[in-house]
């Protein structure tokens, strides 16, 4: 109850306030009134304005912390990215969507900075993810944590929390999505693949119909629901492939609806519905809306560009700037990591 109370803005506490001071001057004094206010209506408010607060968004709250404590991470500015992204991973489940990946994030700054016992912390929620104990023993970062007993505890309880995740992952589904992936590469990854276009659609007819009873069904499939999928990963699970080859209509009316609602609820990642939405304008008429499609020349033309980063993070992209800064940042890191290596 205090902790309730306590979050109550100072606004809804002179709001009560005047209340009351309205209640006296209506002649409404009796102590017995004074006491059924103070028992009965103030905590009534109270509980009205807490009920009224606008409940946290990935869109509006998460994403955009992320991006901003990710960039700051590539910036080396540590402290800053480690606030920024702790304040995200309290307000709502974490995503942990690539290419941010911020419990890996939080996990790598709790150690560089000090806090050991949050390391572990994120740690511990990594392996529940499926994420591998020997990912992070080969890691020359958490060297310092291994000596630790809690890490000792960790180790012991790891068969039994990856019996915990292999028994959660729906693993059937799973090993369909790779076979769908597979069908969609048959043949495209041929050289003389022209010849087989017309069997080509066929297999994408019938992923799209796939695909649709998995939404229905299971809901977007990602990483809580199919395991996780390590960054040098070869196995093809990602249905981002499979979402770009749907027809204009059953991608207009069903798929583009869905990931709406499957990003806004935090479980796809905004890319996959800026890229499905970019294509389709582009193929058709020539414009791309998000600004997540580019070419031998750069970016492909953008409808309204000036109010691209508006649309952008509607849906819970960046700012075109920011994605970009983040590139830079990235791309010169690599160019000196290898200077430096040569």
């Amino acid at each position: 109850m205090f902790v309730f109370f306590s979050r109550i803005s100072e606004k809804y506490i002179f709001e009560a306030s005047k209340y009351y001071q309205f209640m006296k001057r209506i002649s409404v004094r009796s102590p017995l009134f004074t006491a059924l206010w103070a028992i009965f209506i103030l905590p009534g408010f109270f509980f009205i304005c807490g009920c009224s607060k606008k409940p946290e968004s990935y869109i509006e709250d998460y994403y955009p912390l992320v991006y901003r404590g990710d960039l700051a991470f590539f910036e080396k500015d540590y402290e800053k990215s480690y606030e920024l992204l702790e304040e995200a991973v309290a307000i709502l489940e974490p995503t942990n969507f690539e290419p941010y990946r911020e419990l890996e994030k939080l996990a790598f700054l709790s150690a560089q900075l000090g806090e050991p016992e949050n390391a572990l912390t994120y740690i511990d929620q990594l392996i529940d993810r499926g994420y591998e104990l020997e990912t992070f023993q080969r890691d020359t970062s958490f060297n310092g944590l291994q000596e630790l007993p809690a890490w000792q505890e960790l180790v012991k309880r790891y068969p039994e929390k990856r019996a915990a995740y292999l028994e959660r992952v729906n693993l059937p589904l799973r090993n369909k999505i790779r076979k769908m992936n597979e069908a969609d590469q048959l043949y495209r990854s041929r050289p003389d693949r022209q010849m087989y276009r017309n069997q080509q659609l066929r297999l994408d007819s019938l992923n799209a119909r796939q695909l649709k009873d998995i939404f229905e069904t299971w809901g977007y499939p990602g990483a809580d629901l199919i395991g996780h999928i390590p960054p040098d990963s070869t196995e093809q699970l990602s249905v981002r492939s499979i979402l770009m080859r749907t027809s204009g209509d059953m991608r207009q009316q069903y798929f583009i609806p869905k990931l709406r609602e499957f990003v806004k609820a935090g479980t796809c990642p905004p890319k996959d519905l800026a890229l499905v939405i970019d294509q389709y304008h582009l193929n058709r008429e020539g414009y791309q809306m998000y600004a997540t499609m580019t070419g031998p020349n750069g970016l492909f033309p953008v409808k309204d560009q000036r109010r691209l980063d508006e649309r952008r993070q509607a849906i819970g992209l960046p700012t075109l700037k920011m994605e970009m800064q983040r590139d830079s940042v990235i791309r010169m890191s690599f160019y000196l990591k290898n200077l430096l290596d040569k």
